[in-house]
């Protein structure tokens, strides 16, 4: 079954919206744009299960079953299956064939401490990491890098979106047209806007 990724950022969007007005609710010193990677992952996750999507945290890369201790080989954020079904009734090939790889990427303009000077090197640098060890898997059908990225305005973040993945794409990085959401927040730090963007991964 294909994926509907469409379907997917609108889910991660609808997490981290609800996610930031419990905390607005709650007059919360941190905001969203405070919380880490894996608070967010396992909120999207949570949401996910609520659409009938079936969520694996840390799936191990197919390649890395070459590697008989448990303990190593390179994960992925999250295996995303339609139904409990996939899980039981399929073989690890085929798993690997009809899930989706989905790696979560979290990047602020703005942190606790004050500018995120690591911010444009996360962006140009980091990220394609995540984009190639999706594609250079030979096992792996489907899959997308999820960018969760805080800014201080909506230009910002379209115009680095945007530099982004010309950038990744002049690297040679295989990724296709973005599904974006995005919303405001209240700025507790720096940042006003998130950007929700997913960007399909093709393999090399």
């Amino acid at each position: 079954m294909i994926w509907n990724e469409d379907s997917l950022v609108e889910s991660a969007c609808s997490a981290l919206v609800n996610l930031a007005g419990e905390l607005d609710f709650e007059n919360a010193t941190r905001g969203i744009d405070c919380l880490n990677e894996l608070d967010l992952q396992h909120r999207i996750s949570e949401t996910l299960n609520l659409h009938n999507v079936v969520t694996v945290k840390e799936a191990r890369y197919p390649a890395a079953h070459i590697i008989e201790r448990l303990n190593h080989g390179k994960r992925c954020d999250l295996l995303l299956f339609h139904d409990s079904k996939d899980l039981k009734l399929v073989s690890q090939f085929d798993a690997n064939k009809i899930g989706y790889w989905l790696e979560i990427k979290r990047v602020a303009q703005f942190l606790e401490s004050g500018p995120n000077w690591h911010y444009e090197r996360t962006l140009l640098e980091t990220l394609p990491q995540d984009v190639f060890k999706l594609a250079n898997d030979p096992e792996i059908f489907y899959a997308g890098l999820l960018v969760i990225l805080f800014t201080s305005n909506p230009s910002m973040g379209k115009r680095d979106l945007r530099t982004w993945k010309c950038h990744a794409m002049s690297r040679g990085c295989p990724v296709g047209i973005p599904r974006i959401c995005d919303f405001s927040i209240s700025n507790r730090v720096g940042n006003e806007h998130v950007f929700v963007a997913l960007f399909p991964v093709r393999r090399l």
